[in-house]
């Protein structure tokens, strides 16, 4: 089978354009990024992006997922171009922002200051917005993202928060998913407080919940967490244990007896530095016997409520 070029296949779009403007006009957009963005990957820089929605604004409208990564905020160059670009997009419904730090350290990352605050607070803002991921920030205001009634899911990672004024209407997410040792950021969300004293996270809105560990504060943060998403019904955990963690710690994980509505269990939990002697064969069994008390509890809450589990 013959393929066409490129050109050709341009061509073929905008006739078809040209025939019915309206109902092709996503096509058309496709056409124009695919011609504009073909110097992205060699140059890899926010540059080209900015320089794709300022020339073809047409485009903006059309984009729904936006993932952005840089290492600092001194990456992202002209604040005010690059905000002006961002304002082309109109329609986005995902925006992931991950501040790269490759050793994950909040006392380096990069602050949430008004040189990145600026140029993402527009998409932020925007009623069409429903995902928002945040990864490797210092003091990130709550209050961006507090207006924003269509926000169903938020996933934060190596996070802190900085105390602002906070929206009267509580955030109400379907979806919360947390990494990167997040007993800190769990720490705020859980006292956050709207104006008028309601809590800024509605946790009973909660029906899918994610959790990545790392250390023994964040197994002990999970079962508060499970307790205040009264009717999670979707559970994912992922944890790093250490060979001294005891079978009553892991339990903690996952608190199943304390989530009625649960249904869908995904957990995973990696051994860090696993010993090699007696100690390790004794962990092993003591997870064997966690895993048949969870099963137990699992086949009971399939009769109560249809529930499956993953791993």
């Amino acid at each position: 089978m013959e393929i066409l070029s490129f050109d050709v296949v341009e061509n073929i779009i905008e006739t078809l354009y040209t025939s019915d403007n309206r109902k092709y006009s996503s096509t058309k957009a496709c056409s124009l990024t695919r011609s504009k963005d073909s110097p992205l990957p060699q140059s890899g820089t926010p540059h080209k992006l900015q320089t794709l929605l300022s020339t073809t604004p047409a485009i903006g409208k059309h984009i729904r997922h936006l993932s952005y990564s840089t290492f600092n905020a001194e990456d992202l160059g002209d604040p005010a171009l690059l905000t002006a670009a961002f304002q082309k997009i109109t329609h986005l419904q995902s925006l992931d922002i991950r501040i790269m730090d490759m050793y994950l350290n909040l006392e380096t990352s990069t602050v949430w200051n008004d040189r990145i605050r600026v140029v993402f607070l527009p998409l932020l803002q925007l009623d069409t917005l429903s995902d928002f991921q945040l990864y490797g920030a210092r003091g990130f205001s709550i209050a961006d993202v507090a207006a924003c009634a269509t926000l169903r899911s938020l996933e934060f990672g190596n996070l802190t928060f900085s105390p602002t004024p906070l929206s009267a209407v509580p955030l109400s997410p379907a979806t919360l998913a947390f990494s990167n040792s997040f007993t800190c950021i769990i720490s705020y969300m859980s006292t956050a407080r709207c104006a008028n004293g309601d809590h800024l996270i509605d946790f009973s809105a909660v029906s899918i919940l994610s959790l990545m560990g790392q250390n023994r504060e964040d197994i002990e943060t999970s079962r508060r967490v499970l307790q205040m998403c009264a009717y999670i019904v979707e559970l994912s955990v992922k944890t790093d244990l250490f060979e001294d963690f005891t079978t009553y710690e892991i339990e903690n994980i996952t608190a199943i007896r304390e989530t009625k509505t649960l249904k869908r269990l995904h957990l995973v939990l990696m051994l860090i530095h696993p010993p090699f002697d007696d100690t390790m064969s004794s962990f092993l069994v003591a997870l064997q016997n966690l895993a048949h008390k969870i099963s137990r509890i699992l086949r009971q809450r399939h009769h109560e409520n249809g529930m499956e589990m993953d791993n």
